[in-house]
């Protein structure tokens, strides 16, 4: 019987170990989150900037 082996979740940058790093993630996931709560008459306006802007950010 093989037992299975999990790899190491090692980031591919150096970068993506810095605490800013990961905290710009949290961040991008909440406003996309905040995003999805906005009325259906601005998804394609305060909706795109908004995650348009949080990209920028991260």
């Amino acid at each position: 019987m093989k037992t299975a082996t999990v790899p190491t979740s090692e980031p591919k940058y150096k970068f993506q170990r810095l605490e800013v790093y990961q905290l710009a993630l949290e961040y991008l996931d909440l406003l996309y989150e905040l995003a999805k709560t906005f009325p259906a008459e601005e998804k394609y306006n305060l909706t795109s900037q908004l995650q348009r802007a949080s990209l920028q950010s991260s």
